[in-house]
């Protein structure tokens, strides 16, 4: 089922953080997180 994903640590808290995943997502077809309602909003 997982065969071909990748999986990845950031901390959202630290600006290099936002950064890498702001630069991952511009090919990403897909973003699973777990975090409660509103937290990624709240951290910009």
């Amino acid at each position: 089922m997982n065969r071909s994903k990748r999986g990845m640590a950031l901390d959202l808290r630290h600006p290099d953080g936002k950064a890498l995943l702001l630069q991952l997502l511009e090919g990403a077809d897909v973003l699973v997180e777990n975090f409660k309602p509103g937290t990624l909003e709240k951290w910009g």
